[in-house]
């Protein structure tokens, strides 16, 4: 990879992620930064990312969803509910 990729996530991604590995974290009842709650954060940005960079073919698996502007924010609420109950669980188990 070129180095000013390092640049460009420190610069754009790296801000996001911490701060949602933050909330994670708290919502895992862990430090900060722990693998565990970096892993949970990444598989949430991970579902964003699967609609995001998929979008001729999640049509084909999901032929009911679109992403016009009040469809997003359904997925996003869908995204976050599955997410925070999955972290509740996780919560619960460690």
């Amino acid at each position: 990879p070129s180095p000013v990729l390092s640049t460009f996530i420190d610069l754009s991604m790296r801000p996001i992620f911490n701060g949602l590995t933050e909330i994670v974290a708290a919502i895992l009842e862990v430090e900060p930064y722990t693998l565990t709650a970096r892993q949970a954060a990444a598989g949430i940005m991970g579902q964003y990312v699967l609609y995001k960079n998929n979008r001729v073919m999640v049509p084909q698996f999901f032929p009911e969803l679109g992403f016009a502007e009040g469809e997003v924010q359904d997925l996003a609420e869908r995204i976050a509910v599955f997410s925070i109950g999955g972290l509740r669980a996780m919560r619960e188990t460690h």
